[in-house]
């Protein structure tokens, strides 16, 4: 049997005073393909305030934060697929206004 691959996040949670929080969240089974899937998709502005982190049984808290973006059926995916080929990415902005 297999052993399933872990979770890499790469991600930027941008907090900007009278404009919201924007978190932008990109995933992989390798650091890198959690890194590209960031980079290619977020705007280069927040490129600078990228975090990379690996989910594991026991993240930070601002990981699990960011990873609340990724459904259980998506994690499950990129776990089980080849190593470096799944990316996942999303975007979600709160308008605290």
């Amino acid at each position: 049997e297999r052993k399933p691959e872990s979770i890499f996040l790469a991600y930027c949670d941008y907090y900007a005073t009278g404009e919201g929080v924007t978190l932008m969240v990109g995933a992989g089974n390798t650091k890198n393909a959690a890194r590209e899937s960031f980079l290619s998709n977020a705007p280069e502005y927040f490129h600078r305030g990228l975090i990379e982190d690996k989910l594991d049984d026991s993240p930070p808290p601002e990981t699990r934060r960011a990873a609340r973006l990724l459904s259980d059926a998506m994690a499950e995916l990129i776990a089980s697929l080849p190593r470096g080929a799944p990316q996942f990415y999303a975007k979600i902005h709160y308008n605290l206004a």
